[in-house]
């Protein structure tokens, strides 16, 4: 069965590979890679990897693979359908970030089913107020619940949050 499975991949050595590995492992069989070198964002080149799977099953623990690899999937598609459909915000927390918990934060989202691809802090003294760029991924049907949460855990922790606007 035909899959493809549409990655972003940071723009550095070794990459690819490490993204290649899950589909190795469980016995996938690639047979095209497309860098879409035009479309770079954040530093992430989108690659769409196609790749024979001999079932569904087989692609779950493929897409499982994927997770556990910290390879950021915004869409699998199997034989033409899509199975996977994710987005990619990028957020941006100003305020106390560290002293209120950065953890509990990410594993709140994680909690909810989003998956923190990065985590980059700015912060000049620990009394001060920090930033954190953060990339999250989310499955396109949970979207707006992700949004809701980050507005809950900012009101909590009173923390501003700054997001891209969509489609940018």
């Amino acid at each position: 069965m035909k899959a493809e499975a549409l990655v972003h991949l940071k723009d550095a050595p070794g990459t690819l590979l490490e993204a290649l590995a899950p589909i190795s492992a469980h016995g996938g069989n690639v047979y095209s890679i497309s860098h879409f070198r035009e479309r770079i964002k954040g530093g992430a080149v989108p690659t769409l990897i196609a790749f024979e799977v001999k079932d569904l099953e087989q692609l779950e623990v493929i897409k499982k693979g994927f997770l556990k690899q910290g390879v950021e999937v915004t869409e699998i598609t199997l034989e033409g359908r899509k199975i996977v459909k994710r987005k990619t915000l990028a957020v941006v927390l100003v305020g106390h970030v560290m002293a209120t918990d950065a953890k509990n934060t990410i594993d709140r989202l994680d909690e909810y089913g989003a998956f923190v691809s990065s985590f980059d802090l700015s912060i000049a003294k620990t009394e001060l107020p920090s930033a954190a760029l953060m990339h999250i991924v989310i499955e396109e049907n949970k979207y707006e619940g992700l949004l809701k949460l980050l507005d809950k855990i900012a009101e909590e922790k009173k923390l501003v949050v700054i997001r891209e606007v969509e489609g940018s």
